[in-house]
């Protein structure tokens, strides 16, 4: 998912286009998609099909890098479940 492919979010919504955001990667990534199509979607009749498509292994070696490069003391199941954690909250 990438800044572009956010801002394409309503020309593409208007004409109710099917839209698959790829790639997303972060909690944050599947917020901003989701409110980028909630604000172009406001007053449209009809609505087409939105998706994410949310990578969480590539998350969890993001959440490693993190703790290995900044030397964090933190447990490997408790890292494990951040990912987790990460996951489901992005499919709320």
């Amino acid at each position: 998912m990438t800044r572009d492919g956010l801002e394409a979010i309503p020309a593409l919504a208007a004409e109710s286009y099917t839209l698959t955001m790829t790639e997303v990667m972060s909690v944050q990534q599947a917020m901003d998609a989701g409110d980028a199509w909630e604000q172009a979607t406001v007053g449209l009749d009809s609505l087409s099909v939105f998706y994410l498509t949310h990578i969480p292994s590539i998350f969890d070696e993001y959440l490693q890098n993190v703790v290995a490069g900044q030397v964090i003391d933190i447990e490997p199941d408790i890292l494990w479940q951040s990912g987790v954690v990460g996951s489901k909250k992005s499919m709320i």
